[in-house]
């Protein structure tokens, strides 16, 4: 169907996602059911939600090609995800613990790639070293590439949990080769996250 964010973009009918970007869904909408969702709108009705919602939804209804926006944008939704998720709803918390708090709600194995921590240093790292410009270094193209594809993976995984999808369901989608191919990636680019979530390459 075709998006349309209000509050981001001037009202008109955007271009239809490609469907090789949709091929392997984390779920289908069979899947959520009435109830789901009727979840789903009550969840939408928190702004704090809405801002972890829409950047997720300009990277899929592919709002750029190049890596690096959507890196930040992924990085974005992750942080107000991570913000919703915290119960306290803690202000200036670190980037990093609001991506480690969504990895943790995946409730996925990632140890193929690192620790939860590690991980969402790393992610937070990348993030950061593309926004500011007096770091001293820039993640190259093969640490960019395999840290977006994570950023975007856990992103879309956070559905799971908060809409209550079935775990049968849930572990479908893990055993698809939209999880796999992202883990693989850092294998066969011999990317190892270190856990102060700095990337070591052996080439």
């Amino acid at each position: 169907m075709d998006v349309q964010l209000q509050r981001t973009s001037e009202d008109g009918e955007q271009a239809v996602p490609s469907t090789s970007d949709l091929s392997l869904p984390v779920f289908k909408l069979s899947d959520l059911g009435t109830a789901g969702l009727k979840r789903w709108y009550r969840l939408y009705d928190d702004h704090i939600l809405r801002r972890a919602i829409e950047p997720a939804v300009e990277v899929i209804n592919g709002a750029s090609r190049f890596r690096e926006p959507q890196l930040i944008m992924a990085a974005m939704s992750l942080e107000a995800a991570g913000h919703y998720r915290d119960p306290l709803r803690r202000p200036r918390r670190t980037l990093a613990e609001q991506i480690e708090r969504c990895l943790a709600a995946t409730e996925h194995d990632w140890s193929a790639i690192g620790t939860e921590a590690g991980i969402a240093r790393a992610i937070a790292k990348t993030t950061n070293d593309l926004k500011h410009a007096d770091r001293p270094n820039r993640p190259n193209g093969v640490e960019l590439a395999v840290i977006t594809n994570l950023a975007k993976l856990v992103m879309r995984m956070q559905v799971l949990d908060l809409l209550c999808i079935p775990p049968k369901v849930k572990q479908g989608f893990t055993r698809t080769n939209a999880v796999y191919q992202v883990v693989e990636k850092f294998r066969l680019n011999g990317v190892q996250v270190l856990e102060d979530g700095t990337l070591k390459r052996e080439v």
